[in-house]
């Protein structure tokens, strides 16, 4: 059995950042992104589960992931985390225990 999260793809931009495709607990596909010059990292996440997806809330998911301090960011069709990047390995499997528990239904 695979555990959760692993990179299933890597890819490069041409300003130098890297882009990593994610498969979280649950079958939750994420791409992180992390620029050169950033010192935060974005996860934008796609839910197969649509209650998840509306369940799936700045206000419910942020006070879970304070230590890490996630901010929100507005996307096109829903919002993205941000993460400094010196924490997110331990902020990714923090994530994917949040995913995998539900625990932003609470």
């Amino acid at each position: 059995m695979v555990t959760t999260p692993f990179i299933e793809s890597e890819t490069k931009d041409a300003l130098g950042g890297i882009a990593h495709r994610y498969v979280f607990s649950r079958g939750v596909k994420g791409l992180v992104q992390t620029s050169r010059e950033s010192a935060r990292v974005v996860v934008f996440l796609s839910f197969p589960d649509k209650a998840d997806s509306v369940m799936w809330e700045p206000k419910r998911v942020l006070p879970l992931l304070a230590p890490f301090d996630p901010q929100a960011t507005p996307s096109i069709d829903s919002w993205a985390l941000t993460f400094p990047a010196a924490v997110v390995q331990e902020a990714l499997l923090e994530l994917d225990a949040v995913i995998g528990e539900r625990r932003f239904y609470a």
